[in-house]
């Protein structure tokens, strides 16, 4: 099951400290959901937010806004606006978030659909029973890659688990991904198969895309939360899902490994890892992917006994490591502003992930981060001003 308050090298503001030095944590938002385009509009209070529909990037809202939710007549515009994004509620617990995950868990296991059983047996704190639950997901959808890669990527204990058929049935439907193939390549050569490793790390080699399943991993979590009736925040439910896309992420420690040892069996194994990480940094949305690649393509050169070239390009990793960390330094109060807006609403989540989707995960941050400065710019002009004599009655 997802460890809680994870800490992962990946660069998503407000669900996980990163890679790139962005040190941001988890947090909930504290007041009910807005439309991310435009600034808040006084409505009565209502009922509680039930729109659960993550793909609608247009949210409908019937609970109260921002302005309902504190009281303008006692504190001043933008005090509160600071209150609502960067003075957050404490995050889950350890306790009450095993209780939710086992909760939920229990709920999902029932379900016939595929992708529930496998946010099921992730959630899972009996590893047993969460197999069983692995085997009935692809059982049920044995075609379907995100099943299939959370399926074998959530398994940590390999000799548990079916991971090598799991992604041996992966690679043939998604093949022309390089993480896939990587992935495979890591299985078959700890089980001793150094031939069938070495021919998915030439069809890694090959790949066009790397795709790790990040967002549409959060996206299914948030699918399963949301049929699982959770009675959870929406924020607290994306923590979950961000929880399970971390825990399947790819064992990239083993891929450095990987190319080592190969490369000791087979000259070409050298070039063929230089390959996937240039195709890597070239392809990859995540700046953990990229990290990664950089590692992978010093160690190439170091096999291919180009020891000047692996120092040139380790100083060059090192600067542009410096500068991004510069580019995107910012306070702790800015982080968790950022890290609020982000996990506000399903609207506000489903536009860094599409972000994510088309321009990566760095350039995803910029983008999500001025939407965040703009909304609140819009906040402090269209409010600001106002008499707000009866709001929040």
């Amino acid at each position: 099951m997802p460890k809680s308050g994870v800490v992962a090298v990946y660069a998503v503001v407000g669900l996980v400290v990163v890679s790139a030095g962005l040190g941001v944590q988890c947090y909930q938002a504290v007041v009910p959901p807005v439309d991310p385009r435009s600034p808040p509009q006084v409505q009565p209070k209502a009922a509680r937010w039930v729109d659960t529909d993550i793909g609608n990037s247009d949210d409908s809202y019937t609970d109260g806004t921002v302005l309902a939710a504190i009281d303008q007549t006692e504190a001043d515009c933008s005090s509160s606006y600071t209150d609502v994004y960067h003075n957050p509620e404490q995050p889950l617990s350890y306790d009450q978030r095993l209780a939710d995950q086992d909760r939920v868990s229990q709920y999902l296991a029932q379900s016939p659909d595929a992708e529930h059983l496998v946010v099921a047996a992730v959630l899972d704190p009996d590893a047993i029973h969460g197999l069983e639950l692995k085997y009935h997901a692809v059982e049920s959808a044995p075609d379907n890659p995100l099943v299939l890669w959370n399926a074998a990527m959530s398994c940590h204990d390999p000799d548990l688990c079916p991971s090598l058929e799991w992604l041996q049935r992966l690679s043939e439907l998604d093949s022309g991904n390089g993480e896939v193939w990587m992935s495979l390549a890591v299985e078959q050569l700890r089980l001793g198969e150094t031939q069938a490793a070495l021919a998915s790390l030439e069809a890694a080699a090959s790949a066009s895309t790397f795709d790790i399943y990040w967002a549409d991993t959060i996206e299914m979590g948030l699918r399963a939360f949301s049929a699982s009736g959770s009675g959870l925040s929406f924020s607290s439910e994306a923590e979950h899902s961000i929880d399970i896309a971390v825990t399947s992420l790819p064992r990239y420690g083993s891929y450095v490994t990987l190319c080592e040892e190969l490369s000791e069996v087979n000259a070409l194994s050298a070039e063929n890892c230089l390959r996937v990480a240039q195709s890597m940094k070239t392809h990859a949305k995540s700046e953990m992917t990229r990290q990664i690649a950089s590692a992978m393509e010093i160690e190439s050169f170091k096999q291919l006994g180009d020891g000047q070239q692996a120092e040139a390009l380790k100083a060059a990793h090192d600067l542009e490591r410096e500068q991004r960390h510069h580019e995107m330094d910012r306070s702790e109060a800015e982080h968790t502003a950022l890290a609020n807006y982000i996990l506000y609403s399903p609207g506000h989540l489903q536009s860094y992930l599409g972000a994510y989707r088309a321009q990566g995960e760095l350039a995803a941050i910029e983008t999500i981060a001025h939407e965040q400065r703009a909304f609140e710019q819009r906040f402090l002009a269209d409010h600001c001003t106002r008499t707000y004599a009866g709001i929040g009655g």
